[in-house]
């Protein structure tokens, strides 16, 4: 098995592939299902924090490890000290990365493009990512684990999450489980912010 050092050069003499991603969040999964603690996959996240000639989405491929395992909740548990270390800041990091990483292709798109531009695909690609559907399967367990805790976690994940629950609202079905539960979120988030706005005046 490579070393940490080993792995750093590894992904700069191959120019940082994005194909590579997955690879890195397996082996930050690996770490976390395979040891009673966190230490592990703490340590490896801090040494990619401290690598500063690589690219972050190799950080995020750590952070988000604990979605892609059947025991994501469990495992967001284990890692939650570091999540909401420094004022939260690799979980708000962790929210942005699910927002843009964990997400498929619109293709309810393309009913929009005639079969000649549908096979230039490639250049509307961004278009179909533009308006991306959640991936559903890692999404669900997330928001169950995050809304459980929101009230508990430092102010400044709110704009965060705030964008990961419009999502939701908007791409999932009617009547889809933690609609209601954002509704009332947001709906408390709201108040609360007209209060203070009284306050201040």
């Amino acid at each position: 098995m490579l070393s940490i050092e080993e792995l750093f050069t590894y992904l700069q003499e191959l120019d940082e592939p994005f194909g590579l991603y997955r690879t890195v969040q397996l082996l930050g999964l690996v770490l976390l299902e395979n040891s009673k603690t966190a230490d592990a996959w703490i340590q490896l996240v801090e040494q990619f924090e401290q690598a500063s000639k690589l690219s972050s989405r190799w950080r995020q491929a750590l952070l988000t490890a604990p979605l892609v395992s059947p025991r994501s909740s469990e495992l967001l548990d284990k890692a939650e000290p570091l999540l909401i270390a420094d004022n939260a800041r690799r979980l708000i990091e962790l929210l942005v990365a699910v927002r843009t990483l964990e997400v498929m292709p619109n293709f309810s798109l393309k009913s929009l493009f005639t079969e000649a531009e549908l096979k230039s695909s490639d250049r509307l690609m961004p278009l179909f990512m533009s308006d991306p559907i959640p991936r559903w399967s890692v999404w669900q367990p997330f928001m169950g684990w995050l809304l459980k805790r929101i009230n508990d976690l430092p102010t400044n994940v709110r704009p965060e999450t705030v964008k990961l629950m419009e999502i939701w609202q908007v791409k999932s079905p009617t009547g889809s489980i933690y609609r209601k539960e954002i509704g009332e979120i947001a709906i408390a988030w709201l108040e609360e912010k007209q209060a203070e706005d009284r306050r201040d005046w």
